[in-house]
This record gives structure tokens, C-alpha cells and sequence, in this order.
């Protein structure tokens, strides 16, 4: 897109799911007339509520690549082992012929996009400003099948699937070079500084501001922290 950078978040599922009502007898689901259900995941907040706009399915499926189910992300363009999007009616076929399973998909509701000005901002800009990463090739297996460990939102899993989503999160960053901290515009480091007058870390504060910020507009839950200690 000329005018913006478009992504999506991937570790914050929500309370819904996506259900599939499978036809015939190949699925490696199991039998005809199983339903089988996907968790749904907020990828941000534009086009969530919007019927016209489609979810995202995205999968790194050696053999669903090979099948031509999907097409690579641009960002990745000549890298086979990236991530790969596709369709619903995609994915739907791909299940109904058993070629593949609900667990080889990250389904996705929403989108964020980054304004771009005059050739720069965008996704570019908020790297440079410090508020990104880029993931290392080495890490996005890793970080997917932990991103898979996640499971539709509940009360009851609550705490699971933001741990899932926090161990996700570090792992992306595991093999981020650490000379980017010394060129990045961002001179803050999150485990060592703390909240003003406080003794507590700023990873925490974050950490803790993403989890009621969860609990309020996913599952419609807050608990409120003290800070004051």
C-alpha cells in the first residue's frame, strides 16, 4: 500500500472462534460431521467489526505451500520457509480434504495500519523509532508453534494464553542483534528501568497494562493493579 504499512498482531486471541462443519470423511480432524473450531485472534483494531472485511488465515505449512494454499507475505518475498496467507474459502477446502488441520492456521479478525509520509513512516519509521523489531528468520518457527499453544479466551485460560502470547513475544526477539538498542532512537531498556518513584520495573507496568487491557476489551474482565508499593 503507497499510503500505509498494514500488519497484524498475532498473540492475543480472543473469546470467539471460527467453527467449521466438515462434509465428508478425510479430514484429519476425524470423522464426518465433526466441528471443528478455530480460535479467532484480534490482529487490531480496523476492520474487526466489519462484515465486509474477510479474516485472515496464515499458515507456514510446508506441504499447503507446495499445494499453492496461500501466497507468501511480500515482506518475504523468495523465502520459502516464511509465513504464507490465504483465503477462507481456502482454508475451508483445505480442511474439508483433510490436507490440513485447524492447528496449521493462525485465524486472524483485524488489522493495524502505520500512516506513511513522503516515502518514510510507516512500518520503516516505527522501526527506526525503536517501537519495533524485526524478527529473525531463525526465530519464526519457534515463535509460531508457541503462538499454536494458545486456545480460544476464557476466564480459565486466561493467564495460559497471555503467557503463551509474553513467551511468543520473547522469543521474537531472542536473536535481535543488541548493538540495535545503542543505534535505536529509543533509549529505554524495560527490565531495568521503573516507574517513577516505584519499584517497579517498566516491563512489568507493560505486561500488566496489556493483560487488563485484555481482560477489558477481549474478554470483558478488568482487575486493576497497585502500583503504589
Amino acid at each position: 500500500d503507497p499510503d500505509n504499512s498494514i500488519g497484524v498482531i498475532l498473540n492475543l486471541p480472543t473469546a470467539d472462534v471460527y467453527k467449521l462443519h466438515l462434509k465428508g470423511g478425510h479430514s484429519r480432524e476425524s470423522v464426518s460431521g465433526k466441528t471443528i473450531e478455530v480460535p479467532i485472534r484480534y490482529g487490531g483494531p480496523s476492520g474487526r467489526t466489519d462484515k465486509d472485511q474477510p479474516r485472515l488465515w496464515f499458515h507456514i505449512n510446508t506441504e499447503l505451500k507446495k499445494n499453492g494454499i496461500g501466497r507468501r507475505l511480500l515482506t518475504q518475498e523468495g523465502d520459502d520457509e516464511g509465513i504464507y496467507v490465504c483465503t477462507e474459502s481456502e482454508a475451508e477446502e483445505a480442511l474439508q480434504l483433510g490436507v490440513a488441520s485447524a492447528n496449521d492456521f493462525l485465524l486472524v479478525q483485524g488489522f493495524c495500519a502505520w500512516e506513511k509520509e513522503s516515502n518514510s513512516g510507516g512500518m520503516f519509521g516505527q522501526v527506526v523509532s525503536g517501537n519495533f523489531e524485526q524478527v529473525s528468520k531463525n526465530s519464526v518457527c519457534q515463535v509460531w508453534n508457541i503462538l499454536k499453544l494458545q486456545s480460544c479466551l476464557t476466564d480459565e485460560k486466561f493467564s495460559e494464553n497471555i503467557g503463551y502470547g509474553f513467551q511468543a513475544w520473547e522469543e521474537g526477539g531472542a536473536d535481535i542483534n543488541q548493538d540495535y538498542y545503542e543505534h535505536s532512537s529509543r533509549k529505554v531498556d524495560f527490565n531495568q528501568d521503573h516507574v517513577f518513584d516505584s519499584n517497579v520495573p517498566l516491563s512489568r507496568l507493560a505486561d500488566d497494562a496489556l493483560s487488563a487491557w485484555v481482560k477489558i476489551f477481549l474478554l470483558g474482565n478488568a482487575e486493576y493493579y497497585d502500583y503504589l508499593m
